[in-house]
C-alpha cells in the first residue's frame, strides 16, 4: 500500500505552518529519529485546512496529535456537509470529552468517562487521540488508553471520511483553537498494540519523536507529518 506523505508546503486555507511547541511530544521526527519544528497553527476562528476526502472503508481509523489552547467546543476533524458538524466529525467537547460521529445525529457517539475527560480536555499539552472503528463499533485511545471500551452506532453506513481539519462542516462552526500534528488516516482497524507503540514512540513526552507509520504493516493512506 502506498501513502500518501503530506508536508507544509500543502497547507492552505488559512492554516500555517510554525515553530512546534517545545513542551509536547506530538510534532515528530523525520522518520522518527530527527526533531523537526513546524506543526499545524489553528487560531480558534478562521483557520482551517482542507484535504482530499478519502474512503476508508467501515474499518478504519484516524489519528492525531493535538495541543489545546482553550476549553471550548472545538473541532479537529470534520466534513464539508450541509450541517454543522455530525457527519464523520470528531470533536471536542467543552467538559473535555470526545465526541465521534459517522453519519447525522443519531450517529453520535460520546467517549466521555471521567479518565478520557482528564487526559483530552488538558490544555497546553500535546495529545494523541486514536479513534478505530470496525463497522459500526468504535474505541477512543487518548495517549495509547482506552478507558470507555467499545462503543456502538445506531446509525453507522457513511464511509466517506471528512475532509478539513479544524472546523465544523458548514466552514465556521466550533472552530480549533491550537495545534494538530501527525493526522493520518488508515483503511484498517488497528490493534490495540499498535495503537499504544504509536504513543510510546513520543515517550518521554518532550521529545520531538514521533512513530514511523510508513513502516507498519498496515500504514496509512494519508499522512499529514508536517515536520519533513
Amino acid at each position: 500500500m502506498t501513502t500518501t506523505i503530506f508536508t507544509p508546503l500543502m497547507l492552505r486555507n488559512g492554516t500555517r505552518g510554525v515553530p512546534e511547541m517545545p513542551r509536547g511530544g506530538g510534532g515528530g521526527g523525520s522518520l522518527a529519529t530527527v526533531s523537526n519544528a513546524i506543526s499545524m497553527a489553528f487560531n480558534g476562528v478562521d483557520s482551517s485546512f482542507s484535504y482530499d476526502e478519502y474512503n476508508l472503508t467501515r474499518n478504519n481509523t484516524i489519528s492525531l496529535w493535538y495541543y489545546r489552547s482553550s476549553g471550548t467546543t472545538d473541532v479537529l476533524v470534520g466534513q464539508s456537509a450541509n450541517n454543522a458538524w455530525y457527519d464523520y466529525t470528531i470533536r471536542l467537547a467543552s467538559d473535555g470529552g470526545i465526541k465521534y460521529a459517522v453519519e447525522g445525529v443519531a450517529s453520535v457517539i460520546d467517549f466521555n468517562s471521567g479518565a478520557t475527560k482528564a487526559l483530552a480536555g488538558a490544555l497546553n499539552v500535546w495529545i494523541s487521540l486514536i479513534i478505530v472503528r470496525t463497522g459500526d463499533d468504535a474505541v477512543c485511545y487518548v495517549n495509547g488508553q482506552d478507558n470507555d471500551g467499545v462503543q456502538t452506532f445506531s446509525n453507522g453506513t457513511n464511509n466517506i471520511v471528512t475532509d478539513r481539519l479544524g472546523v465544523a462542516g458548514d466552514g465556521t462552526s466550533f472552530p480549533f483553537g491550537g495545534f494538530m500534528d501527525e493526522v493520518a488516516f488508515f483503511t484498517a482497524s488497528l490493534d490495540a498494540p499498535t495503537v499504544e507503540s504509536i504513543y510510546s514512540a513520543s515517550l518521554p513526552l518532550g521529545s520531538n519523536v514521533t512513530a514511523d507509520l510508513s513502516t507498519l504493516s498496515t500504514p496509512p493512506v494519508a499522512w499529514y507529518r508536517m515536520g519533513d
